[in-house]
């Protein structure tokens, strides 16, 4: 990979992550196979040194601690760059928008509401909270301009929740139905995978960085 085309990759990918910096060497090789990824993020440089061991035949190169290793190091940049601590705020958001979502689902129930109708306003009731909360407080440093900016944000964000409803659908159906796991059981996965699904989302398109 010639250096435009890294400087290019680097921008689009990690620029996503808050990270001011990550320069990407590969490779050295010298007295064997070995490889070096130097990484700056948050202004603090770090050098990993990965050496392989002996190859054998159809063994892959890299070894469990490895990828231990590296992983470990992931965690401890998605830590230091604030996007943990902003994924902790989603968290807070999505949970304060279940009790909302309860609450307006009970009132217009109990009021005599249709309750697939009050299922409805409760949950449009509470995606626009989380909507409102996410713009002044889980992505406030990217905050939309104008009510266009708003708008395409709140579009964004319905369209990222509806894919969500119906992967959580879909693997409440495959987990309960074609691998015979409890369905509360499926619903708590289903409710994790959509978590991240929701996060991504938000974080890569509907606060996608100017």
């Amino acid at each position: 990979m010639d250096y435009t085309a890294t400087v290019a990759f680097e921008e689009k990918i990690f620029g996503q992550f808050g990270l001011q910096k990550w320069p990407y060497y590969y490779i050295k090789e010298h007295y064997g196979l070995s490889a070096q990824l130097t990484v700056t993020a948050i202004g603090a440089v770090s050098e990993i040194a990965y050496t392989f061991d002996t190859q054998g035949v159809g063994v892959s190169k890299p070894g469990l601690n490895n990828a231990v290793t590296f992983l470990r190091h992931l965690s401890s940049l998605f830590s230091r760059s604030g996007e943990f601590h902003r994924f902790l705020r989603f968290c807070a958001v999505g949970a304060v928008g279940a009790v909302l979502n309860l609450v307006v689902l009970y009132a217009l129930t109990e009021s005599e509401v249709f309750y697939l109708l009050s299922r409805v306003i409760a949950i449009e009731a509470a995606v626009l909270l989380s909507f409102l909360l996410n713009r002044s407080w889980t992505f406030r440093d990217r905050g939309t301009a104008g009510l266009r900016s708003m708008f395409t944000a709140l579009y964004r964000d319905h369209a990222v929740r509806f894919v969500g409803i119906v992967l959580n659908l879909a693997i409440l159906w495959l987990l309960t139905s074609t691998f015979g796991l409890y369905y509360l059981t499926s619903q708590v996965i289903g409710i994790g995978v959509v978590m991240l699904w929701n996060y991504g989302g938000n974080q890569c398109w509907t606060w996608e960085p100017a």
